[in-house]
This record gives C-alpha cells, structure tokens and sequence, in this order.
C-alpha cells in the first residue's frame, strides 16, 4: 500500500464486507425471506414465536401455520403460537347496526380456502393472492413472492411451510373483496413433496384451489384424497 492511500480500520472493512453481501449481484448470496421467516420460527421458543406472530400479523403479513422442520421432518401446528392475534371485523350482516365483532383469530370458526401447487407452474400463486386480497385502492404484499426483494432466491428450508393470514370485512360494500371473512392458508412447494400439509389442508379446508400447469401426471393424488373440501 502507497502512502497516498488512506488505511480502513476493522469497522470500516467490516462494514464493506457487509455492503456488499447485501448488493452482491449474484443471487446465490442473497438470503429468501421465507427462509429467514423459517430459521427465525425454527430457533425461538414458543413465547417468542407468538410474539413474532403478532408483530407480523399487525404488519399484515401471513404467519406461519404449518412449521416443518427440514431436518427432523417434523411439522408442527402452530395454533399456540397465534394466541395473541386479536382481529376486528364487520360482516355485511352487521353494516346497519354499525356493530362489530372482535376475538382472537384462533377461536373464530372462520371457513378456510387454501391454496396449493402440483408440479411445476407458470403463475405466481401468491402474487396472485396478493392481488386477490388487495382492494383497488391500496396493492398489499401479504404473501412474499418472486418479485419481491430476494423472492426469487431458491429456497432451502422454508418448501413445505403452510402461511396463513384473514380477510377480514370493514362492511362498506364500496371497499369490501368478501362480505364475510374468511382464512387463506398458502402451502409452499409442491404437493407431491408434501403429502402431510396437503392432507391437512383437504380435511380442514372449505375449498382447496390447486394451481398446475399438467394435471395428467398428478390427479390420481388428487382424486384418492378422502376429504370435506371442494
């Protein structure tokens, strides 16, 4: 090194290091945010998941239902973890009286639509969700996706996670996407891969949408499924 160049202490080239993972053209470096949702889940107890839970759902960010572990192949509930979550509602049967209705999310019988992938698909599902959930007035990222920042990073660990999140009405028709609420649970991956979320949600579900671009190689899975949903 010349005189004429200034010398970086260690927070300074520390500093740097961290720059330029963060701007680092190749996508290998940058990290999936469902995979960050994942590990965060997976490393925190069950207090600091409900907390999580909650400041995400405040964000209106769907929240983990089904965890998997990727190592033990586990898959866990997480209904405990959701305790915390109170929502407030107006069905359209309530617009007159100008009432609502305010409990905790998990004791709501609220009818669940789910949304799952078989094989490969060319459309986006949870962009799709998106734009399903947001009003014309306001676009909503509920569900992280391929264009987001670091969505389109493969994901390592986070395949087979079940989010869920809940349209909930305010009763002014002019604004509403459904009259009355309703859960949307998201099953990341493909089904084909994850055979116990998928059965999960076929039981637990009102209706299951099921995005693929060929059936013919998957709809025996579908057809053998003993379950209530349409």
């Amino acid at each position: 090194m010349t005189e004429s160049e200034p010398m970086m202490d260690n927070s300074e080239e520390e500093e740097l290091d961290r720059k330029s993972l963060i701007n680092s053209p190749n996508s290998g470096d940058i990290l999936n945010p469902l995979d960050i949702i994942t590990a965060l889940f997976l490393c925190s107890d069950a207090f600091v998941q409900q907390e999580i839970s909650l400041k995400m759902s405040m964000c209106q960010f769907s929240v983990p239902l089904l965890l998997l572990n990727c190592d033990t192949q586990q898959c866990t509930l997480m209904l405990w973890a959701m305790r915390d979550i109170v929502k407030k509602y107006r069905p359209q049967s309530l617009s007159q009286s100008k009432g609502f209705i305010e409990d905790r999310i998990v004791l709501s019988e609220l009818p669940v639509i789910s949304f799952v992938r078989l094989g490969e698909c060319s459309l986006s599902k949870s962009e799709i969700l998106n734009k399903l959930l947001s009003n014309s007035q306001q676009y909503h990222d509920t569900f992280v996706h391929h264009d987001m920042e670091g969505g389109d990073s493969p994901r390592k660990i986070s395949d087979g996670l079940t989010e869920i999140t809940w349209y909930l009405p305010c009763g002014n028709k002019n604004m509403d996407i459904f009259s009355e609420p309703v859960a949307i649970a998201n099953l990341r991956g493909d089904i084909a891969s994850f055979e116990t979320q998928f059965s999960f949600l076929f039981k637990t579900s009102a209706a299951v949408y099921v995005f693929f671009d060929d059936l013919n190689s998957g709809c025996r899975r579908l057809t053998n499924q003993h379950h209530k949903a349409q």
